[in-house]
């Protein structure tokens, strides 16, 4: 879409030109991947440093709510989670889609839950900014799907 201030070209965001791949990519899926890891191995302050010092965390319950939190507190619920849990917890990315729009990068992540005999699936949506030159998440909302999807 051209603008009045100039020509398509001129609005797209930086290092988005069809073909080209974000050089900031692959630390992008780094932390993606930490996250998932620190959070299955139960690091927990691994995990809280994948998050940036003032980030909202969101979960939209079942039905249909939005419960949220700051960084700490969520991540001390989620120590509580896996103290408590009679399995352990293991969630892995399914499928990760990555854009980038000026400062900040976005991931969509489907995911799988799996604790004992408990499997889950559902969908992270991650908004990430530098912060002292590397990726934090400074968002995440979440949320659980009732069916597998292919």
């Amino acid at each position: 879409a051209a603008t009045s201030e100039g020509s398509p070209d001129e609005a797209a965001p930086k290092n988005a030109k069809a073909g080209d791949e974000n050089p900031e990519k692959p630390a992008v899926e780094k932390l993606i991947k930490d996250y998932f890891k620190s959070w299955s191995d139960q690091r927990m302050r691994d995990y809280g440093n994948c998050f940036a010092d003032d980030a909202v965390i969101q979960e939209v319950t079942r039905t249909g709510e939005l419960y949220t939190q700051m960084k700490n507190p969520f991540v001390t619920t989620q120590a509580t989670y896996h103290k408590m849990a009679m399995f352990k917890a293991v969630e892995v990315p399914v499928k990760t889609t990555i854009t980038f729009e000026a400062e900040l990068a976005r991931a969509v992540v489907y995911w799988k839950l799996t604790a004992g005999p408990r499997v889950q699936y559902g969908y992270d949506h991650f908004t990430l900014v530098k912060q002292d030159g590397e990726w934090k998440i400074a968002n995440l909302i979440f949320y659980g799907v009732k069916t597998p999807e292919e």
